[in-house]
């Protein structure tokens, strides 16, 4: 004990210097007297429980005919909570009316935790006013506390007088408190100040006779018991206006609840508070708080279950001033029929008018469309699990934020500005902020923002505006698009981790297995669909939402809550594949980071492959690299084999023709552009999908002077990603055309003067050719069977710098296989291809577990084995060595070795080999 008291005084002391600046502090901010001090339980303990399970009661001079409890208004904005949950509490006193706190008088605080079953009381002398009160430990004693009075209600008898009900108890007694909603401080608020208006009451009602028609009143209710021992005060009850036109539609797991907007008859509407209770249970704390929206969906309910519901209008964190009917629902006994996802809501906070600039009414609709588009792009690259759901809130207020690199300080001020709006703790799940006054695009990842209501993280991200530093664009977004996407998932990333979800990684760590990182769209949107566990949330984050999917194909029929459905996609909400063609509507649907493929035509690219049988649905190219020695003199001969002759992308007509082949000593590149274009060749040579990886090449190609602009290699050796880690570099590794990098190594991962190249300009002809020798250390090897990935991106299209195309999705790579045989000669437009007699598709599900399906199409019967390698190329298992009938059939992978061994999470590669020589490889991800 003694040790305690010693700290006990050493942070007495320390407190009051602490508490003496903040009440300075706080009278400079027109406080009239905030009386703040400590509750310790008997265990001395600090009491960190928070409402309703602990209240206090404040009055005067030992009068309890006049009170306030712990929903007395401050008159300070922006400032805690009367009980925090930090082991304070703390009153402004200045609420106190006819008469206001003198010199002289005694304050009298009584605290209860029901929690812990304790009760104490403080009390203490005003000496002066101002009044520096030093804070003091309000310490709590076990006491036989009576339940706090329960079900209390308001109704009006036939002669309009109020009737307050609860339900009784035996040996007790109640008594009942009433404060005038229109008494109002200076902010605004309710004073909430309650009178006593009957005591020693031994029944489960009281009449109160002495109300006038022009006012509405709140009560609250005490129990006393036989030994004088007083409760906590009752749920508050008001005089209020119904909330009219309430309905509910009961669905399997979910309930949409429906109102009519409501207009309060004291201060301005901030939002609904929703109530819900199963059968025999209590109205407790509300379930959610809404904005000012009429429609709610609450989730996670139980099948075949009762629930009943009543919704209440708020004017502030405490006040709730009208009601609707209660309800009662039944939920459907079974989800047939229905397609669930998880659902985060998301406050789009827009600063219109700034110390450093506004944002205009047609700025706000622009900024609207394009996080519409980052709403699709979340939607369809996390295979339709993940839906982000907007509320805006336009600020037209002038604001002065502050330090425009001050971060932190400006978030706080932006959590204020949402307080006066309203909004509630666990009412969003993420806060994305636009304002032209801070500096630069960043998120804190989630945070206790220290709103009213229960304590949870919130998320918050931002962006200035306009949007500008940002380098990575694609054919259907922006900067805002970019920026929206790449910050929020940082608040995303940080919420999953909160809920036991460390895998979903972020593009900012490259060289996090499986993940493919890089600070670009096709990787960000490989870290949505590697990630599968959308549906995993602890019950107070986010919302498990469903909607009718007649066909149970994993695509919403008619959606209008996300960004693409059914309707809207063009597919039969009634067939799972509109054109059966073996590729199911949503593979259809999400074929692609921007954009799916056609769900009504069986060959979306038009090659002759039906998109179930078709590696990549949307790009017409031969994916098997034929052995052919060309010339290289810069003039494409009919020997060069044709792999595309189209762009995923471009703004204007433009079709540059692509050719591959290879030999035992290089690969061979050819570029055929009818139009002027800057081609830029990015290659995976070790075909393990990572943009940051060792002997991923990029070459810029000059096309006027017929030589490189750039040309660049990453080496992600361990040595080189140690030293670049020690000079404070990318922990990924290094480009091989840094000097630093080069003095240290002395070193090329691939030489650009290793490389021939030959171009020849025939204004607007360009005609490129190149040969890459084989390089080990960057992993092109050569070999039969070897796979590589390309991508080209061609900037200053018809010699214009703002027209661009793209082969493929940008920064996406193709993956190509080197195959065993060589290639007829003949003129490319006879050029036959060899997946249009055998194919072998993509797994699906594709990352998988345990399991994925493995397809592939013969033209004719014989002998063929599928083969499961490691990236190794270590042999793991057979699924088929058989002879096999002409057609499709499908081999299924358990992610288990020949010997029945589960096999580790990673990229593997599956091989279908025939007696006819024909080879064909894909790489497929398991994730345990």
């Amino acid at each position: 004990m003694k040790n305690y008291n010693k700290k006990l005084t050493f942070f007495y002391i320390f407190v009051v210097i602490i508490f003496t600046n903040i009440t300075a502090i706080a009278r400079l901010n027109s406080d009239y007297i905030y009386f703040k001090n400590f509750v310790y339980h008997s265990n001395g303990e600090l009491c960190k429980h928070t409402p309703l399970t602990v209240t206090f009661t404040a009055y005067l001079n030992n009068d309890q005919s006049r009170i306030l409890i712990e929903n007395a208004p401050r008159w300070k904005t922006g400032g805690d909570p009367n009980i925090p949950g930090s082991g304070v509490f703390g009153v402004e006193l200045g609420n106190f009316a006819d008469p206001s706190l003198e010199v002289g008088d005694s304050v009298f605080i009584r605290f209860t935790c029901n929690t812990v079953g304790e009760q104490g009381t403080l009390s203490a002398e005003v000496a002066s006013i101002p009044w520096i009160s030093f804070p003091m430990a309000l310490n709590l004693s076990p006491a036989s506390l009576p339940s706090s009075p329960q079900n209390v209600s308001l109704s009006l008898d036939e002669q309009h007088r109020r009737i307050i009900s609860w339900s009784q108890e035996a040996d007790v007694t109640y008594s009942i408190y009433r404060y005038t909603i229109q008494d109002t401080i200076i902010t605004g608020y309710s004073r909430r100040l309650y009178y006593r208006i009957a005591e020693n009451i031994a029944a489960d009602s009281f009449i109160d006779t002495s109300t006038t028609e022009i006012f509405q009143y709140g009560y609250i209710v005490y129990a006393t018991s036989s030994g004088g021992i007083i409760s906590s005060h009752s749920k508050e009850v008001f005089e209020e206006e119904a909330v009219s036109d309430f309905s509910i539609t009961p669905r399997a797991t979910t309930a949409i609840l429906r109102w009519s907007a409501f207009t309060p008859a004291i201060g301005t509407l901030k939002g609904y508070n929703i109530y819900r209770r199963k059968e025999n249970g209590v109205y407790n704390m509300p379930i959610a708080y809404t904005g000012i929206d009429t429609t709610f969906i609450d989730s996670r309910l139980d099948l075949g279950a009762s629930y009943h519901y009543k919704i209440y209008a708020r004017i502030d964190e405490f006040t709730e001033v009208g009601e609707t009917e209660e309800i009662t629902i039944t939920t459907l006994p079974s989800q047939s029929g229905f397609y669930t996802y998880a659902n985060f809501k998301l406050a789009v906070v827009i600063y219109k008018n700034t110390s450093r600039g506004s944002i205009s009414n047609n700025e706000v609709e622009e900024i609207k469309t394009m996080l519409d588009v980052g709403k699709l792009f979340y939607w369809r690259n996390s295979k339709m699990k993940l839906n982000i759901e907007f509320t805006y809130y336009e600020i037209d207020e002038y604001k002065n934020l502050g330090d425009p690199d001050d971060a932190w300080g400006s978030m706080l001020k932006t959590v204020g500005d949402l307080e006066d709006l309203g909004v509630m703790n666990t009412q969003y799940d993420i806060i994305f902020r636009i304002t032209t006054a801070i500096n630069g695009f960043w998120s804190f990842g989630v945070r206790e923002l220290g709103l009213p209501g229960p304590p949870r993280e919130t998320g918050f991200s931002q962006t200035w505006w306009p949007p500008s530093g940002c380098m990575y664009q694609g054919e259907h977004f922006n900067n805002l698009t970019w920026i929206f996407v790449h910050e929020v998932q940082h608040a995303i990333d940080h919420l999953y981790y909160y809920n036991g979800h460390d895998e979903m990684y972020h593009g900012d760590e490259p060289y996090k297995f499986p993940v493919t990182c890089g600070e670009h769209y096709d990787f960000q949107a490989k870290m949505f669909r590697t990630f599968d566990a959308y549906e995993d949330l602890l019950d107070n984050w986010g919302d498990i939402y469903e909607t009718i999917d007649a066909d149970n194909d994993g695509f919403p029929d008619n959606e209008p809550l996300v960004e693409l459905d059914e309707a809207r996609f063009g597919s039969n909400s009634l067939s799972a594949d509109t054109d059966e063609d073996g590729y199911v509507d949503k593979q259809e649907a999400i074929d692609g980071i921007y954009e799916g493929s056609d769900p009504n035509n069986p060959d979306t690219d038009g090659d002759d492959i039906v998109d179930g049988l078709d590696q990549y649905v949307r790009f017409p190219v031969h994916t098997t690299i034929k052995r052919h020695t060309p010339t290289i003199d810069g003039i494409i001969e009919d020997g060069w084999p044709l792999t595309n002759n189209t762009v995923s992308y471009t703004q204007i007509g433009y079709s540059p023709k692509l050719y591959l082949c290879y030999d035992n000593d290089y690969l061979y590149l050819a570029l055929y552009l009818k139009q002027i274009g800057i081609p830029e060749i990015s290659f995976d040579f070790q075909s393990d999908g990572w943009y940051h990886s060792s002997g991923n090449t990029i070459m810029k190609i000059n096309p006027s002077l017929g030589n490189f602009l750039s040309f660049k290699s990453l080496d992600a050796d361990s040595a080189v990603q140690a030293y670049s880690i020690s000079i404070g570099g990318d922990p990924a590794g290094m480009w091989d055309d840094n000097t630093t990098y080069q003095l240290h190594f002395g070193r090329r991962v691939i030489s650009p003067g290793m490389v021939n190249l030959k171009v020849n300009l025939d204004f607007p002809i360009i005609q490129i050719e190149m040969a890459i020798p084989k390089r080990e250390y960057a992993g092109l090897t050569l070999q039969p069977g070897d796979h590589f990935g390309l991508n080209i991106r061609y900037s200053k299209v018809n010699n214009d710098p703002d027209q661009w195309a793209t082969t493929f999705d940008q920064y996406n790579f193709v993956y190509f296989t080197l195959d065993s045989f060589g290639v007829n000669i003949e003129h490319e437009d006879n050029n036959q291809n060899v997946l249009k007699h055998f194919s072998l598709s993509q797994n699906y599900p594709n990352p998988f577990n345990p399991q994925t399906n493995i397809r592939y199409h013969v033209p004719e019967a014989g002998h063929l084995q599928v083969v499961v390698y490691n990236t190794n190329g270590q042999y793991v298992c057979t699924l088929q060595n058989a002879y096999t009938q002409i057609g499709s059939n499908t081999v299924i992978w358990n992610g288990k070795n020949d010997t029945g061994v589960l096999v580790p999470s990673g990229i593997y590669f599956y091989q279908l080999k025939t007696d006819k020589g024909i080879s064909l490889t894909k790489k497929m991800v398991l994730l345990r």
